[in-house]
């Protein structure tokens, strides 16, 4: 196989004789070569320039959810990066897109994070504590972009998953092993999956309850929770 234009593998057929003699490729019928496919340096460069400025709007996404809250409008999204819905439109075609293309940015950022602080910490219930803790600060520290991506009121109905399967995969196989279960337990994915569930619900009830009577310091809820889910990792099969 062979890796194609797209990144997809195409089947390679094998030669069924040798390289031709002389004489006999005198004796073959002129070859005609193919004409190369139509696209030039300049096409190259419009894709770059797309990706560069995909990249700036989210960007600029990312500025007005801060500025305005969770729930931006397009209108001013598109005040923020000094432009028109037009053009947001012209990028990422709906409000879907724009949603997806900012879930991904946070997506590649908490697993970034998440590799670093386990990466560096050898004893699995310390390393736990240092991926809830780390959970925790980004969230205490961005809680807008969070609030973004669990309201969706950007997408207006329209149905986008999140967590993203990407996300919710390569952070079952941390976890996987962290607790050092069996991976090739069919429950192991379940049980993962009902890991980060419990954190999340968990750390959006302490997010929402800071600035209130019920509010808790995040070292004292970072502590309980990790006790929690290193107690109920207990069960899983190894």
């Amino acid at each position: 196989y062979a890796i194609g234009k797209k990144g997809c593998l195409t089947p390679q057929i094998a030669p069924t004789h040798e390289f031709a003699t002389h004489a006999e490729m005198r004796q073959m019928p002129p070859v005609k070569i193919a004409a190369p496919a139509d696209r030039d340096g300049r096409d190259a460069r419009w894709d770059s320039h797309r990706a560069q400025r995909r990249e700036d709007l989210v960007d600029a996404t990312l500025r007005a959810i801060r500025r305005h809250g969770g729930s931006p409008s397009m209108d001013e999204i598109a005040e923020i990066a000094g432009t028109s819905k037009t053009v947001l439109y012209r990028y990422f075609d709906d409000q879907a897109g724009l949603y997806s293309a900012v879930a991904q940015r946070i997506d590649t950022t908490i697993l970034e994070r998440t590799l670093q602080t386990v990466n560096d910490i050898g004893d699995p219930p310390q390393r736990l504590a240092a991926m809830v803790s780390d959970y925790l600060d980004l969230l205490e520290s961005d809680p807008e972009i969070y609030r973004f991506l669990e309201k969706k009121t950007l997408l207006d109905g329209r149905s986008v998953e999140y967590p993203t399967r990407e996300l919710m995969s390569a952070i079952s196989d941390v976890l996987s092993a962290l607790f050092a279960s069996n991976r090739d337990q069919p429950t192991t994915p379940m049980l993962m999956a009902g890991i980060i569930s419990l954190m999340r619900t968990s750390a959006d009830q302490w997010l929402q309850s800071r600035g209130t009577e019920h509010a808790v310091p995040r070292d004292e809820f970072a502590r309980d929770l990790t006790a929690v889910l290193w107690s109920g990792a207990s069960g899983i099969p190894r």
